[in-house]
């Protein structure tokens, strides 16, 4: 006689946001693109199985992209990089809008620091279009597979200077540095 087969019931793994507020609630100067000030961020992966990732932060006005290496993929190693770059460039992180990864899951951390937390719809990359886009560039230098372990944190600054440095059709043949710049002085 067959036995019967009971299929067990699989618990979907349920990711609890601490903080932060939904796309919907974003301001309008910050979906027009008015001021300076307002990231998008997102990580990037390389080679399954790594633990090291790429956490990259665009700027919506100007596209000036901020990269850096975290030592793997959680919400505290994103959190601990955010709060670098927040020491390092006081007062000009004025918001930061974020997939629903789970390494962007403690926003609560950035709000203490003043800064609003917004959290695109999932599955709508296309909220946050110039971090998706500059992240190709990224796919330039460190292909899909390729081991982010070995690439060194002077290789990710010669990468971020390249994307800043880009000449971009929508600001005249101006780079991003150049266009922060501008603004900024």
């Amino acid at each position: 006689y067959k036995k019967d087969k009971r299929k067990q019931e699989r618990i979907p793994k349920r990711i609890r946001k601490i903080g932060g507020k939904s796309i919907e609630e974003r301001p309008e100067e910050i979906n027009n693109r008015q001021e300076l000030g307002h990231f998008e961020a997102d990580t990037v992966l390389g080679k399954r199985g790594t633990k090291e990732a790429i956490l990259v932060l665009t700027d919506r006005k100007t596209r000036l992209e901020m990269v850096r290496k975290i030592p793997d993929k959680t919400a505290e190693s994103v959190i601990k990089e955010l709060s670098k770059i927040i020491t390092e460039y006081p007062g000009m992180i004025k918001s930061i809008t974020s997939d629903n990864g789970s390494e962007f899951m403690r926003a609560d951390k950035i709000e203490e620091e003043n800064i609003a937390y917004y959290y695109a719809h999932s599955y709508s990359s296309w909220e946050r279009g110039s971090n998706e886009n500059n992240n190709r560039f990224i796919r330039r230098f460190i292909r899909k597979g390729t081991d982010i372990g070995k690439c060194s944190k002077r290789c990710i600054k010669k990468i971020e200077k390249y994307i800043n440095a880009y000449p971009r059709k929508q600001f005249g043949g101006k780079s991003a540095d150049e266009v922060y710049k501008e603004l900024f002085t």
